[in-house]
């Protein structure tokens, strides 16, 4: 259990209120992206999710809550009702808030494919 609630606390950020999680989101990209850029720099190839180019973004936010997140405070409510009433409405709202910024930037990607395609021509 003590490891359990060790991960939970590391994999806290989308338990968080949607203001503050999305800047500690923020300022955690900006440091893999950093990591990614050194890497680059060194000829290394760049790890998962620190690549400032590759997009998507917002998908890998919804995947890390899915699969991650969710899970792991899913069996801590199980144990604590205070975690079942008091984090998963946060997390609820995390996934929605990035479930909204994928289809986004899915569309913004759409609309850039469907303008190189027409000026490509």
């Amino acid at each position: 259990m003590q490891s359990t609630l060790l991960h939970a606390a590391d994999i806290a950020n989308p338990a968080k209120p949607v203001v503050l999680s999305s800047q500690w989101t923020a300022l955690l990209t900006e440091e893999f992206y950093l990591q990614g850029d050194e890497e680059l720099r060194l000829g290394l190839p760049i790890s998962p999710l620190c690549d400032r180019n590759a997009g998507h973004f917002a998908r890998s936010q919804v995947g890390f809550i899915n699969f991650i997140v969710q899970p792991t405070f899913a069996l801590l409510a199980q144990v604590s009702q205070h975690v079942e009433t008091a984090i998963m409405p946060h997390l609820h709202e995390n996934l929605a808030f990035w479930e909204r910024r994928r289809v986004e930037e899915e569309e913004e990607e759409l609309a850039l494919q469907g303008g190189a395609a027409v000026g490509g021509g």
